[in-house]
């Protein structure tokens, strides 16, 4: 069980692309860099998702919303 994640890549040459959302009032994050990701579990609910969809962004909230 685990996640990997990772930029894009251009499926020409193989180079990583970035891109990104940017949220200057969003409640959870500012800004989240798109990627690849991949999960894997098993159990009751069994995912296996190679290249899939993934975001990361750096996360600091409070009660209010995000701290800046």
């Amino acid at each position: 069980m685990g996640s990997t994640g990772e930029p894009i890549r251009n499926p020409v040459t193989g180079a990583e692309h970035r891109a990104r959302i940017e949220l200057p009032h969003g409640f959870e994050y500012r800004i989240a860099e798109m990627g690849s990701g991949t999960t894997k579990a098993t159990g009751t609910i069994k995912l296996d998702l190679k290249d899939s969809y993934g975001q990361f962004a750096h996360i600091h909230l409070s009660n209010k919303g995000v701290v800046d």
